[in-house]
């Protein structure tokens, strides 16, 4: 009888072990399958790229409370979080309408990407898209109407690229530039017809915001060459001399008061990391290949947050300026693993 048992025993416990093994692959592959589900999601929508549209709302946003005397009981959190939450849900409606309105052109050029290779469907993509267009308005108009103005603006701008205007190697990177630039006037928009009385603080905003648009005009151009066999060695000096110009400017613009002399302080920063992007390029003109030309975009793109720093320093002093660069910590540990261009 024992024996009959033990002979009994046996095809029931490798049953059960059978099943835990079962159980265990498919728990695995759930977790698998939803993690790898959420990373096309990141993908999809560039999220290291999303704090550098956060982080242009601090500069214009400071040189309204500076131009009320500034005081840290000045700034509004709820304000200042609604525009850089508002900036972040446009930029990424603007990214995924990106990949949405090239999705043929992707199948050819970028067919790993998530929509050209079915990871994530058209349908899902437009829902992002249009819900994120929708509450970063909705949270602009909570603000009040001057900031849901600025959006609408800023909403027309950027599927007005996505659409037809990037594919133009003139108006695509200028529309580039504009989309920043108005961007940045979106981090003033809640005292924006007062600031506009103030000289001095309109000055200002207008200088930060055309340098940020000349920066990004400068990534624009060599956007265009992301996937082109060869960069040419005109557009990598075009865009050089673009940045040259803009450190020139701000310099000038501390020199003459504009900014506070702690501008400078962040602006050798940028500089110094502006030299360790372009040196190589240098040296290789006329040979780089489209994947050298991606990482000197995903560098300049993620150096858009030492920008912003150099501008906050220069407009309420170095200790918001360094703090203003914390803000690149998310993007580069992000940049490791995701693309940004």
């Amino acid at each position: 009888m024992p024996s009959v048992i033990l002979i009994n025993a046996r095809p029931v416990n490798a049953v059960h072990n059978v099943s835990r093994v079962v159980y265990k692959k498919s728990n695995y592959l759930s977790i698998y399958g939803a993690n790898f589900v959420f990373r096309q999601y990141i993908i999809l929508v560039r999220l290291p790229n999303v704090f550098t549209a956060a982080s242009n709302i601090l500069p214009a946003y400071f040189t309204v409370i500076t131009a009320a005397t500034f005081s840290f009981l000045n700034i509004n959190i709820l304000y200042l979080a609604g525009l850089m939450a508002s900036s972040s849900l446009l930029y990424l409606a603007g990214i995924v309408f990106n990949d949405y309105f090239d999705i043929e052109i992707d199948k050819k050029e970028r067919p790993s990407r998530p929509l050209p290779s079915g990871k994530i469907t058209k349908r899902k993509a437009l829902t992002i898209a249009i819900s994120s267009i929708i509450a970063a308005n909705v949270l602009a108009l909570l603000i009040n109407l001057t900031s849901f103005i600025v959006t609408v603006i800023l909403t027309t701008i950027v599927i007005a690229y996505d659409y037809r205007l990037k594919h133009n190697s003139i108006t695509g990177p200028i529309t580039m530039g504009l989309a920043r630039f108005v961007n940045m006037i979106l981090g003033a928009s809640p005292a924006l017809p007062t600031l506009l009385l103030s000289t001095a603080s309109s000055k200002v905003l207008l200088f930060i915001a055309t340098s940020m648009f000349l920066y990004v005009v400068a990534i624009g151009i060599l956007s265009k060459q992301e996937v082109s066999v060869k960069a040419t060695n005109l557009v990598i000096i075009c865009s050089l001399s673009i940045v040259l110009i803009d450190i020139a400017s701000i310099a000038i613009a501390g020199l003459m008061g504009i900014f506070q002399h702690a501008v400078f302080a962040n602006l050798v920063l940028f500089s110094i990391v502006m030299v360790i992007i372009f040196r190589p390029i240098l040296r290789r003109l006329g040979s780089l290949a489209p994947i050298q030309i991606q990482n000197i975009i995903k560098n300049m793109i993620i150096s858009i947050i030492i920008l912003d720093s150099v501008f906050v320093s220069g407009i309420i002093g170095l200790p918001y300026g360094l703090a203003t660069l914390l803000l690149i910590i998310p993007p580069v540990m992000l940049a490791r693993k995701y693309y940004l261009t």
